[in-house]
C-alpha cells in the first residue's frame, strides 16, 4: 500500500501541468478575492485567486488550477488516507507526525523518476535550506481550524524540462494532505507567496 500511495502522488505530480481547462465552484463563503477549486468528491475546500485557472473535471479526485493558459505555473492537492504509517508517541504521549517517515519513502521514488544528467545521476535536487520546515495551514480560514505542514522544495528535470516544486505535506485525522506548487525556475519566485496565501485559507475536515 506504502508504494500505492506513493506511486499516485508521483503521477499527481507528472500530469499536474497538463491541467484541463474549466471554471470554479460557486462558493459563497470563499474569502475575497477567491474562488473555490475543489469539487464534491473532496472533503477539504482549496481557494485560489479568482483570475486562476481550475480544472473541475466532475471525477477528479485530484484539485488542479493554473495561473492562466501561457504561464505553466500551477497548484495542485490530494489526500490519502493513511493505512500504512504508524503514528507513534513519543514519552509525553504526544502524537508524533508521520510526514518526515513519509516524505523519506516520497524522496526516494523522486530521486529515481526524474531525467538522468549526462553522468547519469538524477537531476532531482532538494533545496535542503528551504525542506523540512513547518508552517501553518488554515490560519485565514472561515472554519478557524488550523493544521502544520511540513515544506519540500527541490528541481528537478522531466522530459528535458526544469521544473522548480514546492510541497507542502499535512497529517490530520489519519490523511495525507498533498498541495504541490511546480513552475519553471524562473517563475518560482513570482508566484510563490501567492500560494503561501493560499495554504493560509484551506479547510480541512
Amino acid at each position: 500500500m506504502k508504494k500505492k500511495i506513493l506511486a499516485t502522488a508521483l503521477a499527481m505530480l507528472l500530469t499536474a501541468p497538463l491541467l484541463l481547462s474549466g471554471c470554479s465552484e460557486q462558493d459563497p463563503n470563499a474569502p475575497d478575492g477567491y474562488k473555490l477549486a475543489s469539487n464534491d468528491n473532496v472533503e477539504y475546500h482549496l481557494f485560489v485567486p479568482k483570475d486562476w485557472i481550475v480544472d473541475t473535471a466532475e471525477d477528479n479526485l485530484m484539485t488542479a488550477a493554473r495561473v492562466s493558459d501561457v504561464i505553466n505555473t500551477n497548484i495542485s492537492m490530494i489526500a490519502y488516507t493513511n493505512d500504512t504509517y504508524e503514528v507513534k508517541k513519543d514519552e509525553k504521549g504526544n502524537s508524533i507526525s508521520p510526514v518526515p517517515e513519509y516524505w523519506s519513502d516520497y524522496k526516494a521514488d523522486l530521486e529515481r523518476i526524474f531525467d538522468l544528467d549526462d553522468e547519469g545521476k538524477t537531476t532531482f535536487a532538494l533545496s535542503e535550506d528551504l525542506s523540512g520546515k513547518t508552517c501553518l495551514i488554515g490560519g485565514n480560514s472561515e472554519s478557524g481550524k488550523t493544521a502544520t505542514g511540513y515544506t519540500y522544495v527541490y528541481t528537478g528535470k522531466i522530459g528535458g524540462t526544469e521544473l522548480k516544486y514546492m510541497q507542502v505535506i499535512i497529517f490530520q485525522k489519519e490523511t495525507f494532505y498533498l498541495l504541490t506548487y511546480t513552475s519553471v525556475p524562473s517563475q518560482y519566485d513570482e508566484y510563490v507567496d501567492e500560494v503561501e496565501e493560499i495554504l493560509t485559507y484551506i479547510e480541512l475536515p
